[in-house]
């Protein structure tokens, strides 16, 4: 929750304490989760090599009996953090995405994995090599390339929204801003634009740090990429005036 409002400092303490409890617990797949956790801290603040080296950390601490459910998701964060150090660390994070569905798929299902882990499905899992493809696409400058990503982000989004439980109004805003990324890596601004403003429209009632988060780096990089498209001047000033709503003081961030 602290993370979720953007008090990252506190969101670290916390962690820290959670760190300290699993040790004093003997639960180090537990811990292993939290220092996955941690990388949302350092990827928000631009650390990728942090979060990469954490992520790593996690994986290489995880007892081989620990739950496929945790292990998916720690390569989900891995695969995040390869595609975010550009071109070099492609073929990792393509990898990464790859075992990270894979491990999803192979855990067997009869077992119930902890209840800390109980979130972990196969919408979640899709969103994380959601995730991954299409910040390779977004990168990718060859139209071979960005097209081949796209497509994948886009199987993996549209399989997240198919699969989301309606009642998780939260998680389905950040699955509309994502499929909203898929179109812009696929070079098509103003679909973009409306899927984005539908983003908007189901956000209206809710106030999350996070969620401003995500729409404003969306919305800088779309009319970054697209400032002439009239859709996009209109998304830009739909998210001018929900931000303006839900979080007065960041309005300069778009």
């Amino acid at each position: 929750m602290a993370y979720d409002q953007g008090l990252y400092g506190l969101a670290q303490r916390y962690y820290l304490l959670a760190l300290h409890a699993c040790r004093e617990g003997s639960c180090p797949d537990l811990g292993a989760k939290v220092i996955g956790d941690m990388t949302q801290l350092s990827t928000a603040l631009g650390r990728y090599e942090d979060s990469l080296g954490m992520v790593r950390t996690a994986l290489y601490s995880l007892p081989r009996q620990a739950s496929g459910l945790v292990r998916s998701e720690l390569l989900g964060l891995e695969s995040r953090a390869y595609a975010q150090l550009g071109d070099g660390e492609t073929g990792n994070a393509d990898r990464s995405a790859q075992t990270c569905v894979a491990v999803y798929e192979e855990a067997p299902r009869q077992e119930a994995g902890p209840d800390w882990i109980h979130y972990m499905n196969q919408a979640e899992v899709d969103c994380l090599a959601a995730n991954t493809y299409i910040e390779l696409a977004l990168q990718a400058s060859d139209k071979s390339r960005w097209r081949h990503y796209a497509a994948k982000g886009e199987v993996h989004s549209l399989r997240a929204r198919q699969n989301r439980n309606q009642g998780y109004v939260r998680s389905r805003i950040f699955d509309e801003i994502r499929l909203a990324k898929v179109r812009l890596a696929q070079r098509e601004p103003a679909e973009s634009a409306a899927v984005g403003t539908h983003a908007i429209r189901l956000a209206a009632d809710t106030r999350s740090s996070l969620i401003v988060n995500w729409l404003a780096a969306f919305s800088r990089d779309l009319t970054a990429r697209h400032p002439d498209v009239p859709e996009v001047a209109s998304f830009r000033e739909q998210a001018r005036d929900y931000v303006r709503r839900a979080a007065p003081a960041r309005v300069g961030d778009l």
